[in-house]
């Protein structure tokens, strides 16, 4: 604890000399106002440097607490290696794995189809048209057209009509592989002339099945490969290679070495950002930052808030006792003694055991009720402040009636207040009886929709 409220002191006087490098007050005179009415007991300058220090030393846990967290997200962002890949279940059916193949050269982004392994024949003829069309979009890949095809294509025959299973079939295996890559070695400027045979098979549950040929026209052209694009081809290619001998196992098994070099592939998830963690950080700890500042402004309307409620009482017991013959220091040092043994520390009975020390250490009384009031900063506490001064200086005479009157403008004010915060606490239940209502009106409207 010592060694914290070392540093908290340090983080305080770095913060203050920073403060005066711009040209700023340490402590505003506000805010030590505010804090001598929070603590009325302490020194302003004193307390404030400890809610300073303790405000910079928690913003500082907190940042350096997320910033860590998000070292630690950037350095397990990758996910664990994986060895076999889960075949989907249907002759018809694919699934398609994001990796990332790891080795010497770096890491390479891919995506892997795996075909399915037992038949499912479900479909009707309709549902033709639909894989045609969708399939001659499909087998573009990254290529603009099937007049300018210079790129891998997409050979992997993935159509959304239940059913129907297809393949394409290069009428010339020269020029393109059974993975889609161009393999023909020269392509004068003029381009090939060359064609895909799209085959759409249909198997009913009998058995029986109908199968239609397409011939889809292309024409290879030259382009240029990027090193990252030849890598990923080759490795696609492999895993094509690997799929074709593995058909009957539940799992591939994926090659441990490519082009000679030891790989790992990891499932391409989505990261985390560490930046974010960082950002969120940064925004948490000026949060901790201005939480005590808040705090500080949320106990002097607290305190307010306590101080008219009690005016009051005050002015009305100062009222009485007068009336019975006592001088104003014996009415006040009797009200103090007996409330703040019944009600505990409330922010008025400091005020007054503020005033009552002050008198005892030799302050004049006419100085202490002035002092009182202004340290209460309140209109009904700077009057009677005022009237108590008046009475030092002029004597008891008409003092009790008007703080008769007194008393009673401060029942009527305390009536206010409270019809005030009436109105306060309806206005904060109105967001949760919305709430409720629409809850309600969900639980009535929702089984209604769905009978029909």
């Amino acid at each position: 604890m010592c060694k914290r409220k070392k540093i908290e002191d340090w983080l305080a006087c770095r913060y203050y000399g920073l403060r005066r490098r711009l040209g700023k007050e340490a402590v505003t005179e506000a805010r030590k106002a505010r804090i001598r009415a929070v603590y009325p007991e302490e020194l302003p300058e004193r307390k404030a440097r400890e809610l300073d220090g303790r405000r910079l030393f928690q913003a500082l846990l907190c940042l350096v607490g997320f910033l860590l967290l998000s070292g630690a997200a950037a350095l397990s962002a990758g996910s664990p290696a994986v060895e076999e890949l889960v075949r989907p279940e249907g002759a018809g059916s694919q699934r398609l794995y994001r990796l990332e193949a790891e080795g010497e050269w770096g890491t390479v982004e891919l995506e892997v189809p795996v075909a399915g392994r037992e038949p499912t024949p479900e479909e009707k003829e309709a549902r033709f048209r639909l894989a045609e069309e969708e399939l001659r979009s499909q087998v573009l890949g990254e290529n603009r057209s099937l007049e300018e095809v210079w790129r891998p294509l997409d050979l992997r025959a993935e159509t959304s009509a239940p059913g129907i299973l297809a393949w394409w079939t290069p009428q010339d295996p020269e020029l393109i592989g059974p993975d889609g890559t161009i393999q023909a070695e020269e392509i004068p400027e003029e381009g090939i002339a060359t064609a895909l045979e799209l085959s759409l098979y249909w198997e009913d549950g009998s058995g029986q099945g109908e199968e239609r040929r397409i011939l889809v026209p292309i024409r290879l052209v030259s382009g240029e490969w990027t090193e990252a694009e030849a890598l990923a081809r080759e490795v696609e290619r492999q895993l094509q290679e690997v799929d074709a001998q593995a058909q009957g196992e539940d799992t591939l098994t994926l090659p441990q070495e490519i082009q000679g070099k030891p790989v790992v592939f990891r499932m391409a998830e989505s990261k985390p950002l560490p930046w974010a963690l960082g950002l969120l950080g940064v925004l948490a700890a000026a949060a901790l930052f201005f939480r005590e500042e808040q705090q500080l402004k949320e106990g002097e309307e607290r305190r307010n808030r306590q101080l008219l409620l009690d005016y009051g009482r005050l002015v009305g017991n100062l009222s009485v006792l007068m009336g019975a013959g006592l001088p104003v220091r014996r009415a006040w040092e009797r009200i103090l003694r007996e409330n703040r043994e019944k009600e505990g520390r409330r922010s008025l009975y400091e005020e007054m055991a503020l005033t009552a020390h002050a008198m005892e250490q030799g302050v004049s009384e006419e100085q202490a009720y002035g002092d009182f009031g202004r340290r209460c900063g309140l209109p009904p506490y700077l009057r009677l402040g005022s009237l108590l001064e008046t009475n030092c200086r002029s004597g008891a005479k008409g003092l009790a009636a008007l703080l008769e009157r007194e008393a009673a403008d401060a029942f009527q004010e305390r009536l206010q207040l409270a019809r005030r915060q009436g109105e306060e606490v309806s206005s904060r239940l109105l967001f949760p009886m919305i709430l409720l209502f629409g809850l309600v009106l969900a639980l009535l409207m929702i089984p209604a929709v769905l009978t029909f």
